[in-house]
């Protein structure tokens, strides 16, 4: 671990302590222990760790219901960091969905005219895509397991896009990547966030691709990881990459939506 990385952001914490208290910082009521707390550290790691393994213990060997992977999903990304930051470390500066800046509203917006030509791109190679990537066998594969009808996986289709990618957002951006910052550097913090985003994916699709096409996804997955964590260092808020991570995760569903339809 950098210790004068640490000592950098020690002294931050008690600057911004300062500015909101009016007090100094060799008042007896600010403590290096209570600002070292909201450091990344233990707590943060359980919970990191606790989530995941919980997650892949309740989708690959338990194999439990979309709706109880979501419900775990759901405790283990959103709510444990949530009570984390609130009751534990006492920081939820991590936690911001609001774009106050004009220069990040400008970048966001331009963001948006890249992300709505790239679902349109894929609207228009949906069909060579689907085969490429074996979307009916998934599908099928899917249905065969879970006992899903048509209806229940439009349902999961249109659940991704919006609320999964929220929880995906707080955990992996928010508590992860911003929670990382105050102890690591920026890239260090976005490398680290962007590994564990792109293995975490292997729980959905570790049986349905070849090696080759796998090892591709774990690598646009890793970069996808990446131009989301800038997205979100660069306008100080989660708004803009969980809305662009929701309309990506639209982009699948486009491409596999004939196969939904197929069993109404």
């Amino acid at each position: 671990m950098n210790n004068s990385n640490a000592g950098d952001k020690l002294d931050m914490l008690h600057h911004s302590h300062d500015r909101r208290t009016g007090m100094g910082v060799d008042s007896p009521a600010v403590s290096d222990i209570s600002l070292r707390s909201r450091l990344f550290g233990r707590a943060d790691v359980f919970v990191i760790l606790f989530a995941l393994i919980s997650y892949v213990i309740a989708s690959r060997i338990f194999n439990l219901s979309y709706p109880i992977k979501s419900a775990v999903k759901f405790l283990g990304f959103m709510i444990l960091p949530l009570f984390c930051g609130k009751f534990i470390v006492r920081d939820m500066s991590w936690l911001k969905f609001k774009v106050e800046s004009r220069a990040a509203r400008r970048l966001f917006g331009q963001l948006l005219i890249p992300t709505f030509s790239i679902l349109i791109l894929v609207g228009i190679l949906a069909a060579p895509l689907a085969t490429a990537f074996n979307v009916e066998g998934i599908i099928s594969e899917i249905r065969s397991r879970t006992n899903a009808n048509a209806y229940q996986l439009i349902v999961v289709a249109l659940y991704i896009p919006i609320v999964n990618a929220v929880i995906e957002e707080i955990f992996f951006r928010g508590f992860i990547l911003r929670r990382l910052k105050n102890r690591l550097s920026y890239n260090n913090a976005s490398l680290i966030s962007a590994v564990i985003f792109s293995l975490y994916h292997l729980v959905f699709f570790r049986n349905w691709f070849h090696p080759l096409l796998l090892a591709l996804a774990l690598c646009g997955l890793f970069c996808v990881g990446l131009v989301l964590n800038w997205i979100t260092e660069r306008c100080d808020s989660l708004l803009p990459a969980w809305t662009i991570h929701g309309l990506m995760n639209l982009s699948t569903f486009i491409v596999a939506m004939p196969f939904y339809l197929s069993g109404l």
